[in-house]
């Protein structure tokens, strides 16, 4: 049986422990509307760079444009210097049924 083929856009390898699965919005897959956000089943070979295609069980994948995330996208925690520690006064507090 043939494999079916669907293009990836925007796409980017998620790695766990086990496997390799891809994520992106797909276009020309026979059972999913185009620009639907999906995750690939287990990928058969790893992704390298350079990759044009990448296969699992069922579908063969088209790699479009590959998702890079741009360093200003992720926020970075501050170290304790850019901190400002400000004094909290506590709020009055209200018994629940006592004006």
């Amino acid at each position: 049986m043939e494999k079916q083929k669907a293009k990836l856009e925007n796409w980017f390898v998620q790695k766990s422990s086990t496997h390799e699965c891809l994520i992106g919005q797909v276009t020309g897959h026979p059972k999913l509307e185009d620009g639907s956000s999906v995750r690939t089943s287990k990928l058969v070979n790893p992704v390298k760079d350079g990759d044009t295609q990448a296969e699992t069980l069922n579908t063969i994948y088209e790699l479009g444009v590959k998702f890079e995330m741009d360093k200003d996208f992720c926020m970075t925690t501050p170290t304790p210097q850019e901190i400002e520690v400000k004094a909290i006064k506590p709020s009055r507090q209200r018994k629940w049924g006592v004006e």
